[in-house]
């Protein structure tokens, strides 16, 4: 993902990308930024890379319900630890 901002004139800056904070090898997606709390929100399917062989429908059933399922999870991050400034 990548961010433009707006200069003191208004006119939008060249983007820049987010970097590895927000963006991963996965699929990152759904950005959405918040003026008043000043946070980052976006989806990810990254995972802590689990490699656990799953040996019954159990197992499958528990690491299907778990935020390490491989589905989309909601991060938040602080404007400030990406580098925007709140105009």
């Amino acid at each position: 993902m990548y961010v433009s901002q707006k200069d003191h004139q208004g006119l939008w800056q060249k983007s820049r990308n987010l970097g590895s904070k927000i963006n991963s090898e996965k699929l990152d997606f759904c950005p959405f930024v918040d003026n008043e709390s000043l946070n980052f929100y976006f989806t990810s399917e990254r995972t802590n890379g689990i490699k656990d062989k799953l040996t019954t429908v159990r197992e499958l059933r528990e690491r299907a319900n778990t935020i390490e399922n491989g589905f989309g999870n909601i991060y938040k991050i602080a404007f400030s630890e990406l580098g925007i400034k709140k105009e």
